[in-house]
């Protein structure tokens, strides 16, 4: 359905506001087929078309986005997952922290902790954000890193 010019300004920002979400590891046509849209999907938006809001929350859905976030452009500084390269590297220092000779039940309980804390820890390094900047923040504390070593752990 072709837009009026009431239409515009909002097809305008939408467009806007989904160029600022794509995830940088993705082309368009992979975000598209990816999050279940037609390929023809900015196609058209740009012939002014409106698209429907189920398309724009599987698009924000992909982009690790809720619709409100994308809607009010959160996107902005979009949030990047670490690449399988990151995971592998992470999950191998993670599992450097589990005792030799424990049981495999005894795995989650060291690994779980360490990966959290480096992904935590990437998370933060996405937004630039340290850690004198989260103490600064009024009303925020810094959680202290912790061991994740049984040793260190106290029961």
């Amino acid at each position: 359905m072709p837009t009026t010019d009431e239409n515009a300004e909002l097809v305008a920002r939408i467009e806007a506001l989904l160029a600022a979400a794509k995830p940088t590891d993705l082309s368009t046509r992979q975000w598209l087929l990816l999050s279940r849209v037609n390929s023809s999907f900015f196609t058209d938006l740009r012939k002014g078309v409106v698209p429907g809001i189920d398309k724009l929350a599987r698009l924000a859905r992909r982009a690790g986005l809720s619709l409100s976030e994308l809607l009010d452009g959160a996107s902005t500084a979009p949030r990047t997952l670490p690449s399988a390269e990151d995971l592998e590297t992470m999950l191998a220092e993670a599992q450097n922290e589990v005792l030799a000779g424990a049981s495999i039940g005894d795995y989650p309980q060291y690994v779980a902790p360490a990966l959290l804390t480096r992904l935590e820890r990437f998370a933060a390094d996405q937004l630039g954000v340290t850690d004198r900047e989260r103490e600064s923040a009024p009303g925020t504390t810094v959680p202290r890193r912790r061991s994740t070593k049984p040793s260190a752990q106290v029961e």
